[in-house]
This record gives C-alpha cells, sequence and structure tokens, in this order.
C-alpha cells in the first residue's frame, strides 16, 4: 500500500495533533535515479513527504512506529 496513507492511519491512531502527506512530481534519493510523472515506467515510485504536527516528545515517541513502514528511501 502507499506509504503516505498507512503513516497518516497510524499517526491517528496514535493520538497525533495533525498530519500531511504529499506526493511530489519529481525526485531522486539514495539510489539518485530520478523518479518522475513524465516517465510511466518510473511513476509509481514517486517522492513523498510526511509531515507531522504534535510536541516533539509525542514525535520521538512515534517515530520508531513510522521506521517500521518505511522499507527504502531517506
Amino acid at each position: 500500500g502507499f506509504l503516505g496513507a498507512a503513516a497518516a492511519a497510524l499517526g491517528a491512531a496514535a493520538g497525533l495533533a495533525g498530519a500531511s502527506v504529499m506526493r511530489g512530481v519529481e525526485g531522486f534519493g539514495a539510489s539518485s535515479r530520478i523518479h518522475t510523472t513524465r516517465l510511466l515506467s518510473l511513476g509509481q515510485d514517486l517522492p513523498v513527504v510526511i509531515v507531522i504536527v504534535d510536541s516533539a516528545e509525542k514525535i520521538e515517541a512515534f517515530l520508531p512506529e513510522l521506521d517500521e513502514l518505511i522499507t527504502e528511501g531517506l
């Protein structure tokens, strides 16, 4: 499934104040390979940014759960 949806659901279940998930139209990560919507073959592996809003303590406590979802990327 989509990482952002899973992260948002976990954040809501953890009682965090808020979260936003944004999918990028182009970017690259650790592999230095460009991911873009312009190429159909690469359009399924687009960058994702997850912004979580709450106190630093609650976010720090939530990070281990988020780390379990991330299998690749930065």
